[in-house]
């Protein structure tokens, strides 16, 4: 199950690249090659008329073919209709986008000498605020300053350290809420939340905002929106995590149906129709509906013939469902692997640490199960994916 870094770590803001420039192919200079066909050594005199007649009509298909090659490759280049069929790898490959509106944005409320304001600074690699002036220019390098509008001002904590981004000029904030600031241009960036929540796509870190109003949204650490507005949440929130997101992939919900987006650029991987979705391995996803559960693959094409009571994790070619305390292995066709099920003693709960059942990879044909008896009893077991033979080892 993925889920995300425990919050109390601290959170390494990484610095975005810009997306390098495409590179083309140099051709080698030789007797076949354009650049040879226009080099005077290679020209005999009583053929020069004929041979510049050949170089430009080369040279003229050479440029036809990079153009199509790099108008093909080009983020706005459709296809057909197979070739502009999304899929994961796609997906991952794209650059964020920007959904940020202007109503979004908003200016900073007069100074109020009951509130005072926050001075920020940069002290080596962190970034500190004081409600005063501060002198000391040999440590602290002064960055800007916010007009707070409440007595809640402060800077607000993501797990045990401060949000900001120099590169960006930016810094979360709370004041009647929570939102991103930029301390250059003073302005504040997003809507204000009740929590920000951190994540990680593609190595990059973007936030998402959650309000009490079901409002939720991904945003940059420049503070631009990814997502656009009409999500009642973006994750599922358990014990104040996240949790069920992966890579550059987090469930969603939207009309109260939980479904797919990506991260980075808010693409629908799995429509919004299922009561709960939860992520598992190879890119397979639970999905419920109807107090049943179900195994899809990122095309939304379901894999098991029926629903489950309860789906632990799926793998390429088989699933663990839990029924009666019961732990069974099947194929998708609904075939049980092992002759006698797993008894669990202590009821499943999928957020559990540790949970009454975890599922560990202990090789490319072994997998390790650790099931509880009791609350002070385990079992483990290792299964063999090559063989479906399971082996009780403790």
């Amino acid at each position: 199950m993925k889920m995300s870094n425990d919050s109390k770590e601290e959170i390494e803001i990484l610095e975005i690249e810009p997306k390098k420039p495409r590179k083309s192919k140099r051709i080698k200079k030789s007797e076949m090659s354009a650049d040879a066909l226009l080099d005077k050594s290679f020209i005999e005199p009583e053929n020069k008329k004929v041979i510049i007649i050949v170089s430009v009509v080369v040279l003229l298909l050479f440029v036809g073919v990079i153009f199509f090659v790099n108008h093909i490759s080009s983020p706005n280049y459709k296809g057909n209709d197979n070739q502009t069929k999304d899929n994961l790898e796609d997906v991952s490959s794209t650059e964020e986008v920007d959904n940020t509106t202007v109503e979004e944005h908003s200016n900073v409320g007069d100074f109020n000498e009951e509130f005072g304001s926050l001075f920020l600074y940069q002290k080596e690699e962190e970034l500190v605020a004081f409600r005063d002036l501060n002198n000391d220019q040999t440590e602290y390098s002064y960055l800007g300053m916010y007009n707070c509008q409440s007595e809640d001002c402060d800077l607000y904590k993501v797990g045990e350290s401060y949000f900001n981004d120099f590169d960006s000029n930016t810094v979360v904030l709370k004041d009647q809420g929570m939102f991103i600031y930029n301390y250059k241009e003073d302005k504040i960036m997003t809507y204000k939340y009740s929590y920000f929540y951190p994540i990680r796509a593609l190595e990059k870190v973007y936030l998402i905002g959650i309000d009490e109003n079901n409002k939720a949204n991904i945003y940059s650490i420049r503070g631009t929106k990814i997502t656009t507005d009409g999500y009642q949440s973006i994750g599922l929130i358990n014990n104040n995590q996240i949790y069920e997101y992966d890579n550059n992939v987090i469930v969603a919900k939207k009309d109260d149906k939980w479904g797919l987006i990506t991260i980075r650029t808010n693409e629908v991987i799995l429509d919004f129709k299922w009561d709960n979705l939860y992520l598992s391995e190879d890119e397979l996803y639970l999905a419920v509906k109807d107090n049943e559960y179900y195994v899809l693959n990122s095309d939304g094409v379901q894999l098991t013939e029926q629903g489950y009571p309860l789906i632990i994790e799926a793998f390429g070619e088989y699933f663990f469902t839990l029924e009666d305390n019961k732990l069974y292995i099947k194929t998708y066709d609904g075939k049980d692997l092992l002759d006698t099920p797993i008894d669990v003693g202590v009821t499943y709960d999928r957020y559990d640490i540790p949970s009454s059942v975890t599922l560990e990879t202990q090789n490319i044909a072994e997998l390790l199960i650790t099931v509880k008896k009791s609350d002070v009893e385990t079992a483990k077991y290792i299964f063999n994916s090559a063989t479906y033979v399971l082996e009780q080892t403790e």
